[in-house]
């Protein structure tokens, strides 16, 4: 299925959120969740500014989106991430519900900012555990790219 015109606007703002998380001196990564076609939460990571490993765009984003509904079921929702989710984040995005994931940069990709360790695509996790979820990566993948490089020029050291 092709990105829509709202996927790419959408991942717009998703980088968007995540420079100014790179600005507050968090990890370069960032994420909508969506429904009905509107935004519904965004957020970038938290991990180093909130001291919390599991603060990551994907996760913060959930947590955001289930306060404003007042719930923990993000069925028929969907979400527009900077970056393939890592196995937490995937796991979250699983079981809040959400059945249809956009993403930008590949998992390859995390090697621009010494990350090299613990990378399972997506489609890998969904495979293995027999998970229904329509994922389509790659949207924007350049652009999304050039935030770790941001990120990298920025901090001068690699993500750790």
């Amino acid at each position: 299925m092709p990105f829509t015109e709202t996927d790419q606007r959408i991942m717009q703002q998703v980088m968007a959120v995540a420079r100014q998380g790179i600005e507050a001196g968090n990890w370069p990564f960032g994420a909508c969740v969506i429904r009905n076609g509107k935004p519904l939460a965004f957020d970038h990571n938290r991990v180093v500014t909130a001291h919390d490993p599991t603060a990551h765009a994907e996760v913060s984003t959930i947590r955001l989106a289930c306060q404003e509904l007042g719930t923990h079921d993000l069925s028929g929702c969907e979400m527009v991430t900077s970056c393939a989710p890592c196995p937490m984040c995937f796991s979250a995005i699983y079981w809040s519900g959400i059945r249809r994931l956009v993403y930008g940069a590949f998992p390859e990709d995390y090697f621009l900012l010494g990350f090299n360790s613990f990378i399972i695509p997506p489609e890998k996790m969904a495979e293995t555990g027999k998970v229904r979820m329509i994922m389509e990566g790659g949207l924007l993948r350049e652009e999304n790219r050039t935030l770790f490089e941001l990120y990298h020029a920025k901090y001068g050291r690699i993500y750790q």
